[in-house]
């Protein structure tokens, strides 16, 4: 039997999806930027996505700009607000943050920007006091994520963001949304952030697109030139089939979600039941009902070694992670040291990653192949 659990990392292209790309590559092929109606055709059909796109995402102002996926959405993000930025800032992220966003930050302080990062608790939630510490007049910008890509645990954004507008109004706001859109309902104009970046493998689209909300577009520098395209803020020829398959795989994803929701809420809960029942010495990393995604579920087995696990596990056909795989060749998981996790605990950590399509068959499976690993693992590292 062959199970999918790291849909963290990417999911599997829809086929009704991939039947609207199909069509696309064989209907429009015009470059949407040509004079000729062929190309004014595309490129009408590329901004009715975009307003679809915009509206299931409730993004009333504003611009929508398309980009490759979620890496290049928090980069243009971060690195062309620096590049509009004339001075030096202060700029601030949290320590649990993806590597798309930590290494520009990273690069900045090379740069010889401040950069500060925000302190996680124990709950896998950053901590909004601290932040509160942080934010002076001299902020350029602030960057959290909407939902962990490791735990699943959902940050307090509403919290945050009030922090940072009462403390500094001109810190611009920048979320990265990717594991949010699809997962949990999200509604990006309530948020009132500045950025909030998508990627659209993630909830059964294509790979190689992805989209950044930007409401001041004037004060970002394109870091693609040479085109024009997308407002001058990101040059190259739209990738048409792309964004066609981005919208008809959020409008299925949406559609019906708080059924999806509660459908794989029940699975995360018989998860994690029958994981206690089989198996001792199993922590699960998660928060409160209300502030976790419920398809990532991040499990520390005392007594095991992630990487060893993952290879027998997908020698059972069953193929999951133990993090991020932007830093899968990475001692360790920055999130669970953040986290304060004991080391011997993540050195066991597995990121199980799913949807509602997981069948109870499926699951059965894979715990009992998950026990059976465990009991062999831990008999042999006594030895």
């Amino acid at each position: 039997m062959e199970i999918y659990l790291d849909n963290a990392s990417t999911t599997k292209l829809d086929v009704n999806v991939m039947r609207v790309m199909n069509q696309s590559y064989q209907e429009n092929y015009a470059n949407p930027s040509s004079m000729h109606h062929a190309g004014y055709s595309v490129n009408q059909k590329m901004e009715l996505s975009r307003k679809t796109i915009k509206d299931l995402l409730h993004v009333s102002s504003g611009e929508l700009i398309f980009t490759s996926g979620g890496s290049e959405g928090n980069n243009l993000a971060i690195m062309g607000t620096h590049g509009w930025k004339f001075g030096r800032y202060q700029w601030i992220c949290s320590a649990i943050e993806h590597p798309s966003v930590m290494m520009p930050y990273s690069f900045l302080k090379k740069s010889g920007e401040q950069v500060f990062q925000i302190p996680c608790q124990k709950n896998g939630m950053i901590d909004v006091a601290a932040l509160e510490s942080m934010v002076t007049s001299e902020t350029a910008m602030v960057s959290l994520m909407h939902v962990n890509n490791e735990t699943g645990i959902k940050q307090p954004l509403e919290a945050a963001i009030k922090v940072i507008r009462d403390s500094n109004p001109n810190t611009l706001i920048h979320i990265d949304g990717i594991q949010a859109v699809g997962k949990i309902r999200v509604n990006v104009s309530a948020l009132q952030a500045d950025f909030y970046s998508i990627s659209g493998h993630k909830f059964n689209g294509p790979r190689g697109i992805g989209a950044l909300f930007i409401r001041y577009p004037r004060k970002v520098m394109s870091m693609i030139m040479g085109g024009g395209q997308e407002n001058g803020i990101r040059a190259g020829t739209e990738n048409i089939a792309g964004i066609a398959g981005m919208e008809a795989a959020l409008e299925l994803k949406i559609n019906g979600l708080n059924e999806k929701i509660k459908k794989t809420r029940s699975l995360r809960y018989q998860m994690i039941e029958t994981l206690n029942s089989v198996l001792d010495d199993v922590h699960i990393i998660e928060a409160t009902e209300d502030n976790q995604a419920p398809g990532i579920l991040q499990v520390c087995i005392e007594g095991t070694k992630s990487e060893v696990m993952l290879r027998m596990l997908s020698d059972d056909g069953i193929h999951l992670s133990a993090g991020s795989a932007c830093s899968s060749h990475k001692a360790g998981s920055h999130v669970l040291k953040a986290m304060k996790v004991p080391d011997h605990l993540i050195e066991g950590a597995l990121r199980v990653s799913f949807d509602e399509s997981l069948t109870l068959e499926e699951l059965d499976y894979f715990l009992g192949c998950l026990a059976k690993n465990t009991k062999k693992m831990r008999k042999m590292m006594k030895r």
